[in-house]
């Protein structure tokens, strides 16, 4: 399980420094970075959200579904909380940044390995359940966050007209409804979706690239890198233990909400004006110390 962690934060690493090494060297120059960061949030992130909605629900599996999905709930109920009330001290742009990256982890990417190490391939159907509130969050509140200078019409308006928005409903229907779609055409939509990880990387990597490498090691990242890593999963463990649940649900709930910050911190900051070199600090942190604090929480929950 550990190898496994390992492999995949060095290619986490191997990914986003190419992304530094082709923007240093100016491959991908500012317009390219751009480019990039657009087909990521109009086509690549939608695709990878609606084949995410692709999961059987077997009824023997159901109830532990159903209570994974109700404990993600109550999740992003208290990161909203946290948002909205503990970062009001902050500069807005900075302010955007940590309330996404509080509501909206790495889990998708890095969960969904870990998940299937510790508890098989069951895990993914319930990583999957886990992480329904998030994308929907993700694309809702998520994006509020940083448009907070326009009309509360017009922020609806932008909410509910994303394209990834728009791929959370197509994928809902797709889970309750299973309507009759071709094969070819979820074949196509994977595989544009499973460039995600390889993208996300990228662009992060030429942000990365003009900003000085020493600031990324702030005490106001190491800060927020306390609060993802270790004191949200507490909550999140003594809460379950306290309500009773056990096995499954408060594994996949502890683990998966002990992962960093999402890389689409940095994706929406740089689309919506808000402080990415900021986001790249708590992104690339956060993601190093997940190292020492995700080995702490597997033994804790085995």
């Amino acid at each position: 399980m550990f190898n496994e962690i390992m492999n995949l934060q060095i290619m986490f690493f191997v990914l986003l420094f190419l992304g530094y090494f082709l923007r240093k060297r100016d491959v991908i120059n500012s317009e390219g970075k751009k480019s990039l960061n657009r087909l990521l949030l109009y086509v690549v992130l939608p695709c990878n959200i609606v084949n995410a909605f692709r999961i059987e629900l077997e009824s023997e599996i159901l109830g532990v579904f159903i209570r994974v999905l109700l404990i993600s709930v109550a999740i992003q109920f208290m990161c909203w909380l946290i948002g909205k009330f503990g970062y009001n001290w902050v500069e807005p742009r900075k302010r955007s940044v940590l309330q996404y990256a509080t509501a909206c982890s790495n889990a998708g990417f890095i969960g969904n390995p870990v998940a299937e190490g510790v508890f098989g391939t069951v895990g993914l159907l319930y990583t999957s359940a886990f992480l329904i509130p998030q994308r929907i969050i993700m694309w809702s509140a998520g994006i509020s966050y940083f448009t907070t200078g326009i009309s509360f019409k017009e922020r609806v308006k932008k909410v509910l007209l994303h394209p990834c928005i728009i791929a959370v409903i197509i994928g809902g229907i797709i889970m309750f409804l299973k309507p009759a779609i071709p094969t070819l055409c979820y074949d196509i939509i994977k595989k544009i979706g499973d460039t995600n990880t390889v993208l996300s990387m990228l662009i992060i990597g030429t942000v990365l690239a003009e900003v000085p490498l020493k600031s990324v090691f702030s005490k106001e990242a190491f800060l927020y890198s306390i609060l993802r890593l270790i004191i949200l999963p507490l909550i999140v463990f003594l809460g379950c233990k306290a309500m009773g649940f056990g096995g499954e649900e408060i594994g996949i709930s502890v683990v998966l909400t002990a992962m960093p910050a999402g890389s689409t911190s940095v994706i929406l900051a740089q689309q919506y004006d808000g402080d990415s070199e900021y986001a790249i600090k708590l992104v690339v942190l956060s993601t190093l110390l997940l190292f020492v604090s995700l080995p702490m929480w597997l033994m804790i929950i085995q």
